[in-house]
């Protein structure tokens, strides 16, 4: 799920188990028989415990080759959660066995 702020800046969350990648979008993986927005959503919600509704807005789909990890391609879609006021964002709840940190950024940092 992409977030922003009011001034666009990205929502990103600190990973506690990912030194390679640590700052990350919101999301996860696919629970068996979920659709896509479904995972979005609960992944939201349990890493931030902010609630998305619909209409889902899809603003990217990325393919991952397989890698020594996964030994299977993967792909993944980022739908548009919009934009967050300054208390929404104070008002994140972390799941600490997952994320740690919560900033927002200009892209260009």
């Amino acid at each position: 799920m992409h977030f922003t702020d009011q001034d666009g800046r990205p929502l990103q969350l600190h990973s506690v188990y990912s030194p390679g990648h640590p700052w990350q979008m919101v999301g996860g993986t696919r629970n068996h028989g979920e659709r896509p927005f479904g995972t979005a959503v609960r992944e939201c919600r349990e890493e931030t415990g902010l609630t998305v509704s619909g209409p889902p807005r899809l603003q990217a789909t990325v393919y991952g080759l397989p890698g020594t990890q996964r030994p299977y391609s993967t792909i993944g879609m980022v739908f548009d959660g919009g934009w967050l006021t300054p208390e929404q964002i104070r008002g994140i709840t972390l799941n600490p066995l997952e994320h740690d940190k919560v900033r927002v950024l200009p892209t260009a940092e």
